[in-house]
């Protein structure tokens, strides 16, 4: 290249890094526009390349909502920016976190229309007596509280029914089914938006395995434990109202339990109201 094919090669560099006039990257199109025509045509005559932008603008191109997650990491990797694996993930990061948001707020909006159809259940005076435990005086004189059990057969209506009670889109519903004796994780539960916990599905020797959890008492509780703790968490579960649903849960020796401890502590802190004589919570 000449002298002068130099001296044009470097202008345009400098045009390409230093005004945002000449540069302008959309969406929808791959190539760079702006430049006047006689630069464009003298580029095309001493055989001047295109430069791959930083990835600071494009990150700030993408941040304008002037580029779609998908064209900036598209981008970001053609730039060979050695800063690009943290713009990289970076985007990626926020687009799982945005995902995340309008799956979240789309779970809401649905539970809070489905709401609506929870109310033709029969009422049970051993679930309003178990609702007593909860009142505003019992918060901090209270020490353990009692679980609620909903025993039946399947399609009875036990977990809508568990959720009518306050509110589908006020209650987490963790499903225990093929776990064991372990606990689904709780990671999920939020005292500001979770009024209650449904364990749907749910066996006696999950039960008995989780006391100081499901007596929702005062002291924080830790749960995902291991030798390093790495995924350990801690949820508190003072006065946090807990169902238990359940086809076929023991209660008793009778039932298959092993030990009368075993049926002792279970009687003692479960409240069970079986489903009704017409084999179903709800009205049709």
């Amino acid at each position: 290249m000449c002298s002068r094919g130099y001296a044009l090669d470097s202008v345009y560099q400098f045009l390409c890094s230093h005004s945002s006039w000449f540069l302008c990257v959309l969406s929808k199109c791959q190539h760079l526009i702006g430049f006047p025509d006689w630069l464009l045509l003298l580029s095309f005559y001493f055989g001047m390349q295109d430069f791959p932008v930083s990835c600071r603008m494009i990150l700030h191109m993408w941040q304008a909502g002037k580029m779609t997650a998908q064209h900036a990491l598209e981008q970001v990797v053609l730039s060979k920016d050695p800063a690009g694996q943290r713009a990289y993930e970076a985007i990626q990061w926020h687009e799982t976190q945005v995902r995340s948001v309008l799956s979240s707020q789309r779970t809401k909006h649905l539970l809070e229309k489905l709401n609506d159809t929870l109310t033709n259940f029969i009422a049970d005076p051993r679930i309003d007596h178990w609702l007593l435990q909860f009142r505003s005086e019992s918060f901090g004189t209270v020490w353990r509280f009692k679980l609620l059990l909903l025993r039946g057969a399947s399609r009875a209506g036990k977990t809508l029914k568990a959720q009518s009670l306050f509110g589908a889109s006020r209650t987490l519903v963790l499903n225990c089914q093929g776990l064991g004796k372990f606990m689904p994780s709780w990671a999920t539960l939020d005292r500001a938006q979770h009024d209650a916990v449904v364990l749907d599905e749910v066996s006696e020797q999950q039960v008995l395995n989780n006391k100081q959890l499901l007596q929702s008492g005062p002291r924080p509780v830790s749960l995902g434990q291991s030798a390093t703790n790495i995924f350990a968490y801690t949820i508190d579960v003072y006065a946090l109202p807990i169902i238990l649903c359940s086809n076929d849960f023991k209660l008793s020796v009778a039932d298959g339990l092993s030990t009368l401890e075993e049926e002792d502590w279970l009687q003692a802190n479960i409240i069970e109201a079986s489903v009704p004589s017409c084999g179903k919570w709800y009205l049709e």
